[in-house]
């Protein structure tokens, strides 16, 4: 191979080497894969470097820089195998113990390579040169090939355990590192073993395999992390190029036009400082688009991603949408690797947990927290954003102990779910949410602008989880209402059509009395309205005991079975206390519960024998019966038997309820018909008792019209006689005789004044008690009436008071007469029952009404008498032993003509030995109505005391 070549192949491997190093070394971040990393880049240049001397030195020298290609290759597997351990986690995976054997042990080789031990001198032959192994070439061999072999096992290992960008980082630096590693072997083996050192001249170029591997990985899919450090080393790069070729291409284009004077360079620098004040931001600008497509980093523009992400907030009420849209939006707009919203939930009430479950184009996450977890933990007490980078720096600058055990367990559970970003959403105080974010794409810190965008969204964020959680209760409410009244407007229909079905039945059955229709139509009803097979309906006779059908659905199906019978089902008939129990019509009325089978010989037998009832229910094709107690006035007087032709698990609670119904509606039709045929007797009885009772009543009339006129003409001539007799018309007489003939004449007053009462209330009864009306001044009635009483209260020694108005009342239209009795007969019974005290009569006028009390301090009556006084021979309980020789009908007089004026009479007392108070009121200005002519007969003197 040519020198050239080898040259060229060598520099190139040691630029690209120490290139990514240094890359890699400007963000190493305390990471241990890049520090690795940074170590094989550079072991790689040096043992780069040593191969090419190894190959262009004088052969002398050449041993010694073999040496050193040896001893650079062994740091350089280690390095890589140290590299495939600790991508991604960042950690060396390997126990200390296992860790410090493998380094000491790759020292000591290193050491070994320096020594005739491995290589123990070289073989020149022509322009070839060989090396002679030493004893040691199996533990360098045991180095590289154990390195080498473990790395390619760890990296397959890994490829197969890892997901999304991880696995696509790992398939490419594979492809590389085991293309390097079977060509490097591949070299060593023939060179150490067969003495054949062509090929060792093509191993900087091997590496290149694997440089180009990483280097593609690191640009297309993020490996390390230094992919914006690549794209801008890649923009300045362009512009210096672009710069340095401008300025040679103008200082040539300047050399032919100008001449090689002052003003020539002048131009120049002129030119040149024009294009890089006009041309180079612009430049600057456009590469950096360019690279943005290439390497899918674009400066965010975060005003326009905040409005992007408020318009999700405002408008979305869909609470996982909103969720997944704002993950989604942040994973773009902020070119992060991963965002999660951990949502707040309950766990069986008890426990509370914050869960995410994404599942969509950009991430695929499920993770979940409880409110035990130290993450949750540290974001409740902080309450604001945290940074990962900061937790680290803050886990470094805090001692030991409790504290910063807590800050290493957040760590952990930063590190866990994949997050560099964590920050609370609250709403009213409460932690609804958490929201996570993964490391950026490029590499970079979350900057002061992401920080405040996150701040600025998180409350709305809070705010949108709160209106989406209130919009999913009154979705998920307006569900169950609909649901609800979907279940009740399908309740109220079939309640509709049950209730129209009754009341088709109610107006049939409610057409008649006849007892026997009733039933009959209710039987019809239950096939023609309900949809049933046909209906029986039993009751119970008149002597409680004998059970007889009354009705039975008349249908061409019911019809054909009742032909079956050999007499007519009315003549069937038994005594229900005589059956057993395993008649189901019976259980019925001794329970009164409504009850099911599919056996009709159950319901109906006996009387009916069973094979025709057997015979029958085949006929019909029944499956189900049904039997509803009739109830009336708590009693069970019969049963509905319902025959269906639907299983039992069939029959609706709505169609039980509507039978039940029917059964109850007949059982007050039944109640109904019964106490109007009582009622009926009842009044045909009543109206024969009617018929005599005023029949008596006008002979009792007639007699006691006739018995007064009779009586009263002779005592009329008894009392003149006494009278003449008294005042010795008929000579003098002795004292004794004088004495008896006043006693006599007393009593014959006293009867003429009981005739008068019996003939003034057989007026009343008749309608023959006449009125003549005129105007009457009240106060004058009352005064006439006192003084014609006042010796009858000062014999008993009683204060007889009058208050009348000071101005006169007016003129009412009234028969004085009457009145005059009236006004008498409340002051003289006012008097009659008061032993002692006072008598106090009133006159006032009030809406329209003049007034008449009589009050008195006597022996009062009890609240119950006083509506009953002013009937017939009525009299308050214990009068008759104060004054026996009462008849109890001046107040029903006395109410009579106070009705007759239109007016109102009444008595009040607040009870026995409370003394009472008798009064009436009457019409200023009555309505007109005609008066009789005067009846001399209701006027005779002897009347006034009633």
């Amino acid at each position: 191979m040519t020198f050239s070549f080898i040259f060229a192949t060598t520099v190139i491997s040691v630029i690209v080497s120490i290139l990514l190093g240094l890359l890699v070394l400007k963000r190493l971040n305390k990471d241990q894969t890049k520090i690795t990393f940074v170590l094989l880049n550079f072991s790689i240049a040096l043992w780069a470097t040593a191969n090419y001397f190894s190959v262009s030195v004088e052969p002398a020298e050449s041993l010694k820089w073999i040496r050193l290609v040896l001893f650079f290759a062994a740091p350089q597997v280690l390095f890589l195998f140290l590299f495939v351990r600790t991508f991604p986690q960042k950690k060396i995976q390997l126990q200390k113990r296992n860790f410090a054997f493998l380094v000491l042990y790759t020292v000591f080789v290193m050491v070994l390579t320096l020594t005739p031990a491995v290589f123990e001198s070289i073989e020149i032959k022509g322009e070839s040169i060989s090396t002679i192994p030493g004893p040691g070439i199996p533990l360098f061999a045991l180095l590289v090939f154990g390195t080498l072999f473990g790395s390619i096992l760890t990296a397959i290992k890994k490829l197969r355990h890892s997901e999304g960008i991880e696995r696509t980082q790992w398939r490419f630096i594979n492809l590389g590192l085991v293309t390097w590693v079977l060509l490097l072997g591949l070299v060593f083996i023939l060179n150490a073993f067969f003495g054949i050192s062509t090929f060792v001249t093509l191993s900087p170029l091997f590496s290149l395999i694997f440089l180009g591997s990483t280097f593609y990985t690191i640009v297309r899919h993020q490996l390390l992390d230094v992919r914006l450090v690549i794209t801008r080393s890649i923009i300045y790069a362009v512009l210096l190029t672009v710069v340095a070729f401008s300025f040679i291409f103008i200082a040539f284009l300047s050399g032919h036009v100008f001449d090689s004077t002052n003003i020539s360079r002048y131009v120049i620098s002129f030119l040149v400082a024009a294009m890089i004040v006009f041309g180079l931001d612009p430049l600057k600008r456009f590469l950096s688009r360019v690279t943005d497509k290439i390497f899918f980093k674009a400066k965010v523009d975060y005003a326009k991603l905040l409005q992007r992400l408020s318009g999700i907030v405002s408008v979305e009420l869909d609470l996982q949408k909103l969720i997944d849209e704002l993950e989604r939006g942040l994973i773009q707009g902020l070119k992060v690797k991963s965002s999660l919203i951990l949502l707040r939930d309950q766990d069986n009430g008890q426990t509370t947990k914050f869960r995410a479950t994404t599942e969509h184009e950009v991430q695929k996450i499920e993770v979940m927290l409880d409110n035990a977890s130290p993450l949750v933990q540290f974001v409740r007490e902080r309450r604001h954003l945290s940074l990962l980078e900061s937790l680290e720096r803050r886990i470094e600058d805090t001692p030991e102990g409790s504290a910063k055990q807590k800050e290493e367990q957040s760590r952990a559970e930063f590190e866990r779910i994949g997050a560099a970003l964590v920050a609370p959403i609250f709403s009213e105080d409460h932690l609804v949410a958490i929201l996570t974010l993964g490391p950026k794409l490029s590499g970079d810190s979350f900057s002061n602008d992401d920080i405040q965008l996150i701040d600025v969204l998180a409350p709305q964020i809070g705010s949108a989880i709160q209106k989406a959680n209130l919009y999913e209760e009154v979705r998920q409410f307006g569900e169950s209402l609909k649901v609800k009244v979907e279940e009740a407007t399908a309740e109220l229909q079939e309640r509709n059509v049950s209730l129209q079905t009754l009341q088709t039945i109610t107006k049939d059955i409610t057409r008649t009395l006849d007892f026997g229709k009733v039933v009959q139509n209710i039987a019809n009803a239950v096939s023609t309205e309900l949809g049933f097979l046909g209906a029986i309906l039993v009751f119970l006779d008149d002597d409680g005991k004998t059970l007889r059908a009354r009705a039975v659905t008349e249908t061409s199906l019911t019809k054909k079975a009742i032909k079956l019978l050999p007499k007519p089902f009315t003549e069937y008939a038994t005594d229900y206390t005589q059956l057993q129990s395993a008649n189901l019509g019976v259980e019925v009325i001794r329970t009164g519960g409504i009850r099911f089978t599919e056996s009709m010989a159950e319901v109906i037998s006996p009387p009916i024998p069973k094979p025709i009832v057997f015979a029958m229910q085949k006929l019909m094709g029944i499956k189900t019966m049904i039997l509803v107690p009739i109830v009336s006035e708590e009693r069970v007087i019969g049963v509905i038997e319902v025959g269906a032709k639907r299983k039992r698990e069939e029959i609706s609670r709505r169609e039980i309820e509507t039978l039940q119904s029917m059964a109850d509606e007949l059982g007050v039709v039944a109640r109904n018909i019964t106490l109007f045929d009582r009622v009926r007797k009842t009044n045909d009885q009543l109206e024969v008792a009617n018929k005599h009772l005023q029949e008596l009543d006008r002979a009792k009339s007639e007699f006691v019209s006739i018995a007064s006129h009779q009586l009263r003409t002779p005592m009329t001539g008894i009392m003149g006689y006494l009278s003449m007799m008294t005042q010795g018309d008929f000579g003098a007489i002795k004292p004794e005789h004088q004495k008896i003939l006043v006693d006599l004449l007393s009593e014959s007053q006293r009867m003429i004044r009981l005739i008068n009462l019996f003939l003034n209330v057989s007026k009343i009864e008749a309608g023959k008690f006449t009125y003549t009306r005129k105007p009457t001044q009240l106060t004058d009635l009352v005064a006439h009436e006192v003084k014609e009483i006042e010796k009858a209260a000062a014999d008993k020694g009683l204060k007889l008071t009058v208050k009348s108005p000071k101005t006169s009342l007016p003129l009412i239209q009234a028969d004085a007469d009457k009145l005059e009795d009236v006004i008498l007969n409340l002051l003289d019974n006012a008097i009659k029952y008061t032993a002692k005290g006072t008598v106090t009569a009133t006159v006032s006028q009030a809406d329209g009404m003049v007034r008449f009390a009589v009050k008195d301090s006597g022996i009062g009556i009890k609240p119950t008498d006083a509506p009953e006084l002013f009937n017939k021979f009525v009299r308050g309980s214990g009068i008759a032993q104060i004054h026996p020789d009462g008849s109890g009908l001046g107040l029903f007089i006395a109410k009579s003509i106070i009705d007759a004026h239109g007016g109102r009479i009444w008595a009040e007392s607040e009870g026995e030995g409370q003394g009472s108070t008798f009064q009436f009121t009457l019409p200023i200005n009555p309505p007109a109505e005609e008066t009789s002519g005067h009846d001399a007969a209701a006027h005779v003197t002897s009347a006034k005391r009633l």
